[in-house]
């Protein structure tokens, strides 16, 4: 594939003496772009395939015939066209797309690798205009208002990971040490303490005190 569009723009022999390295160097990335695009495409349409023809609902579970779907993806140095299936659930009324979740995939039409980079632009630079300009940069083909959208989209899904790890962390319920936690009776004699657990005697239980020997001075 690399091969056909260097033929293409130099010939058999090559490109000629009058052939800079600019001219060089814009004709290898597009070549390697599109390798890069001819191999993604071809991998997703090979996984696409694999796929059955009906696949439970994530919600409820119910089986749903799926269809041939195709979407643009922008991918780290590619535009390509998603090959996958498409479900609709009856019950919830809703359509899912089973291969997302295992490609890493959300709706936004970006790989992981690109919408990381537009997420960290828009938290590092000190406005939109100025994040947009450095997601462009790296050939990502995307509008201010997109990384706006991308970035309060990106950042409210955070927050709600956020505070759904602290409920669970505040539910959670710490194991008991002791099989049988002692019942504290009451105080003895001599700093004694009595205990008793569930069914069992009085236990009296003795403090460890340090002794200390008495000086012996010479007589």
């Amino acid at each position: 594939m690399g091969q056909d569009r260097l033929k293409r723009a130099f010939g058999d022999d090559g490109p000629g003496l009058d052939v800079d390295f600019r001219a060089m160097e814009q004709i290898a990335t597009a070549a390697a772009r599109g390798l890069t695009e001819g191999t993604l495409e071809l991998l997703l349409q090979q996984q696409a395939d694999k796929l059955s023809t009906e696949q439970p609902c994530p919600a409820c579970g119910t089986l749903c015939p799926t269809t041939p779907h195709t979407r643009p993806l922008t991918a780290d140095g590619a535009e390509v066209e998603q090959t996958e299936r498409k479900a609709h659930c009856p019950d919830c009324r809703r359509d899912f797309f089973p291969l997302r979740t295992a490609l890493g995939l959300d709706e936004h039409g970006y790989s992981s690798s690109v919408l990381e980079r537009i997420v960290t632009a828009a938290a590092r630079f000190a406005s939109f205009r100025d994040a947009t300009f450095a997601v462009q940069m790296s050939r990502v083909g995307i509008s201010e208002s997109q990384v706006r959208r991308l970035a309060h989209k990106v950042g409210a899904e955070l927050v709600a990971e956020r505070d759904r790890k602290a409920v669970e962390h505040r539910r959670r319920q710490l194991a008991s040490r002791t099989g049988v936690v002692p019942e504290v009776v009451g105080g003895g004699r001599w700093g004694r303490i009595r205990t008793r657990a569930a069914g069992r005697p009085l236990v009296s239980t003795k403090p460890r005190t340090r002794r200390t020997r008495s000086p012996v001075w010479p007589r």
